[in-house]
């Protein structure tokens, strides 16, 4: 019998977040980083670090420290300790992971967090130490860089799916429509299709504006039961359920991991494709949003083209999706990039995303994806989130 990947995580809530603008400039170390976005995100829950006896953490710059002298250095004392390596998916486990373990009784209030920094010699040592795969595989064909292990998918999914540039393009500016009405987007001026497939080439076919700025930057999340978050008199969001895989990637195939377990997530919940209200995806390349969409069964009838011709994008849009501008727009802080998806879905539906706010959001969906190989990503996963009483009681 195979066991479900789909966890069950209702009971357990997002009670606060901090989300620290991603910095071009390296002016501070990674751990200083970290301290700051756990200090805001236990401040914005209304509880003290005491109070914290859980603690999940991620990133690429945080060495030597580990997880448990991260822990020491923030001063927590936890019980529930889960460090995290899945990069860009990584936030996403670390959150499923302190759910469960809040509503198992292995903690009561775990803080979620990652951080990373851009230095020079950060950045260096992580190229040379990424994976096996990349010094194996890809470096001797000089091949050992996101765009082009991205440009090998997109050229795959353009081929089985008819997807073109201009069609990569039209999500990339629905995504800076977004970001034109977050005051801390790193990219806010208008972006047109025509100045997309206009940019020059990084990998053929992936372009300037295909790929994410790095910076440095961290985030953090407070997780804690619905019981517990009583205490704190503040809105939260309502996590349903969610899951997370590893491993899973084919580009020869051209299946990462969400269709084998979009089906058993929406029945988990309640929610079909229709309920959701906002789409938070994980977007390091406009072809794994188009991926995503249709994975996750959010195309309806048609592939992109149609689901791009059929609908409205953008903030006051019919299908709203990465509605801060995601990491595209904002940038991305190293691991710290997979809190971008659950920190804007938890404020949509806690309604305190101000001017990127949709009007009545009451149910997001948060994806993430890191740890790419030749074959692109091997970790991936996706998380339903809510106001309360929407979907499966």
């Amino acid at each position: 019998m195979t066991i479900s990947a789909v966890r069950d995580v209702d009971g357990a809530v997002i009670a606060g977040w901090c989300e620290l603008p991603v910095s071009r400039r390296p002016h501070r170390p990674a751990r200083e980083l970290l301290a700051q976005a756990v200090a805001g995100a236990i401040a914005h829950a209304g509880i003290v670090p005491s109070e914290v006896d859980g603690f999940a953490v991620g990133g690429f710059t945080l060495g030597p420290d580990h997880a448990v002298d991260l822990a020491l250095r923030l001063g927590l004392r936890v019980q529930w300790l889960s460090p995290q390596d899945p990069g860009g998916s990584g936030a996403l486990n670390g959150v499923l992971g302190a759910a469960r373990a809040v509503l198992a009784g292995d903690a009561e209030v775990v803080v979620c967090a990652a951080a990373d920094t851009t230095d020079p010699a950060s950045l260096a040592r992580l190229n040379a130490t990424f994976s096996t795969s990349f010094a194996e595989a890809l470096a001797p064909i000089g091949a050992a860089s996101a765009p082009v292990v991205f440009a090998f998918v997109q050229n795959e999914h353009a081929r089985r799916t008819g997807t073109s540039r201009e069609d990569l393009g039209r999500v990339a500016a629905a995504q800076r429509r977004c970001a034109s009405r977050n005051p801390v987007a790193m990219f806010r001026a208008p972006l047109s299709v025509p100045q997309y497939l206009d940019a020059p080439a990084v990998a053929e076919p992936i372009g300037l504006y295909d790929c994410v700025y790095p910076g440095s930057g961290a985030a953090a999340v407070v997780v804690m039961s619905e019981d517990r978050a009583r205490r704190i008199r503040r809105p939260v969001a309502h996590l349903r359920a969610g899951f997370s895989v590893h491993g899973h990637g084919s580009r020869a195939a051209m299946t990462f991991g969400w269709r084998e377990h979009a089906a058993a997530l929406y029945d988990a919940c309640g929610l079909g494709p229709r309920d959701l209200s906002v789409l938070e995806l994980y977007d390091d390349f406009p072809v794994m949003v188009a991926i995503q969409l249709d994975e996750l069964g959010l195309l309806g009838g048609g592939g992109l083209r149609a689901f791009l011709d059929r609908e409205s994008h953008g903030v006051a849009g019919a299908v709203p999706f990465n509605t801060g501008g995601g990491m595209l727009n904002i940038g991305q802080a190293g691991g710290a990039g997979g809190f971008v998806p659950l920190v804007q879905a938890a404020r949509q539906v806690t309604h305190q995303a101000g001017d990127t706010q949709v009007a009545g959001a009451s149910a997001a969906l948060a994806t993430g994806l890191g740890m790419i190989d030749q074959d692109g990503p091997q970790s991936v996963g996706a998380l339903v989130m809510s106001r309360p009483g929407v979907g499966r009681a």
